[in-house]
């Protein structure tokens, strides 16, 4: 009997890698192209954020990092069959995210984000930050044609999974 199983965990490193060859079955050949594409989109993403001599070393850039960490983290902890954990990094991909966007939007984030980077200010709820994005001519323009106001809140289940809302989100 492995160390785990004497502990009474349910959840073992072993286990964890049958799921992970068994994940890699299931994403092999298209699965995996369909998902190699959305990773690399995202990641060039980071690549529109301006970096400038002012905003070089100005924190501008650590949402969307940590966005990007926190998706590969989620994507990591799915195959390992983790997937409570995946759910809470994706959620906390899609905040952060949406953070750098809030904080960049009229490339001043090199200026903005420096009280939250301090961690002297919370971070902005999704009605401040959506008050934001509403009021700038792309994300209107963009608004009047796929709702994305509806579709980043309904994102909003990530959130029952950081606080376990009942059995179905455990």
């Amino acid at each position: 009997m492995d160390q785990e199983n004497r502990l009474g965990f349910t959840y073992t490193p072993d286990r964890s890698i049958e799921v992970l060859a068994r994940t890699r079955e299931y994403l092999a050949d298209t699965r995996f192209a369909d998902l190699d594409s959305l990773t690399w989109a995202y990641h060039s993403v980071g690549d529109l954020i301006p970096h400038t001599n002012e905003s070089f070393w100005s924190g501008h850039y650590f949402p969307w990092k940590e966005s990007w960490e926190e998706l590969q983290i989620s994507y990591t902890l799915c195959t390992f069959g983790l997937y409570k954990q995946a759910m809470i990094s994706l959620r906390s991909a899609f905040e952060t995210g949406l953070l750098s966007v809030y904080w960049n939007l009229d490339d001043d984030g090199h200026e903005v984000i420096q009280e939250w980077l301090r961690s002297r200010e919370n971070t902005p709820r999704f009605d401040k930050i959506w008050r934001k994005l509403q009021n700038h001519p792309n994300f209107e323009s963009f608004q009047q044609k796929y709702d994305i106001r509806k579709r980043l809140l309904d994102l909003g289940y990530l959130h029952d999974y950081v606080h376990a809302k009942g059995v179905k989100f455990s």
